[in-house]
């Protein structure tokens, strides 16, 4: 693992409760699996969504979750002592935090801003912006409520 130079940043990964290594055995299942037979890195998004699933239970239950991007794969694994076909593919930090901050910590250290919604997504072909949408009974144009799909009704409660 590289040696610190600056201690601040790299002291997460020796403070926090639990070091995870998520890893993906790109043999498991033989060479042809239903889903990554066309597109061979499938099962790393596969592991992707995983590592979210396991962010968003760890919020819930009131931890936070670090991704400690400043190592090398091949240091990860000579460290872990990792067979040549296992990939690392996460090293999270995770452990109880005294808060949660209320916007990106790189947003508010002033190193990254934060992308405006109509920039990322993209409607039927790249480059072509999501359909605005006028709400029910007037309004300002906007797009879709998050959580719903355009055209789709809004949730009503059971009438009881």
């Amino acid at each position: 693992m590289p040696a610190p130079s600056d201690g601040w940043l790299y002291g997460g990964y020796r403070t926090d409760t639990i070091n995870l290594c998520i890893t993906c055995d790109r043999d498991r299942a033989g060479p042809v699996v239903i889903g990554r037979t066309h597109d061979h890195r499938m099962d790393l998004y596969s592991v992707v969504c995983a590592v979210q699933n396991l962010w968003l239970a760890a919020r819930s239950e009131g931890l936070g979750v670090g991704w400690v991007s400043i190592f090398r794969p091949e240091d990860i694994k000579r460290v872990l002592s990792l067979p040549e076909n296992i990939v690392p593919v996460a090293y999270l930090c995770i452990g109880r935090v005294s808060h949660f901050h209320d916007r990106p910590e790189l947003e508010t250290a002033g190193w990254r801003s934060r992308l405006p919604l109509e920039q990322l997504i993209h409607m039927n072909g790249w480059g072509q912006p999501p359909r605005r949408r006028r709400p029910a009974g007037g309004g300002r144009p906007g797009l879709p409520e998050q959580g719903r799909s355009v055209g789709s009704p809004p949730l009503r409660k059971p009438a009881t």
